[in-house]
């Protein structure tokens, strides 16, 4: 998905982003909106993963860690495959715990 909304909207349009960011165009090899690809209640699903989490570890002292792992590209790859059914939650989770920990040590 690669880019993810770091505040909700303006004063003016308080949702201004987050309806933004559904309709980003998204792609390497085929293009499109999110919506062509994710039904709604995944980009909400997403959204809400973004709003709800320590953003990127930052608070907690591993930002670095997070742009290193997002140059893998892991998290696009486990969340493809999660999505096409490669994998359960809780299988593509211990993927990417494992990646985490191979990078910090």
């Amino acid at each position: 998905v690669g880019k993810h909304p770091v505040r909700l909207g303006t004063p003016d349009d308080p949702n201004r982003f987050v309806d933004g960011w559904a309709n980003l165009q998204i792609g390497e090899d085929r293009f499109g909106v999110m919506s062509d690809f994710y039904d709604a209640d995944v980009i909400q699903s997403i959204f809400d993963g973004l709003q709800t989490g320590t953003r990127w570890g930052f608070g907690r002292g591993f930002g670095e860690v997070t742009a290193v792992l997002y140059d893998t590209r892991i998290v696009a790859e486990v969340l493809r495959e999660f999505l096409d059914g490669e994998h359960t939650v809780d299988e593509a989770l211990e993927i990417l715990q494992a990646e985490v920990e191979r990078l910090v040590q």
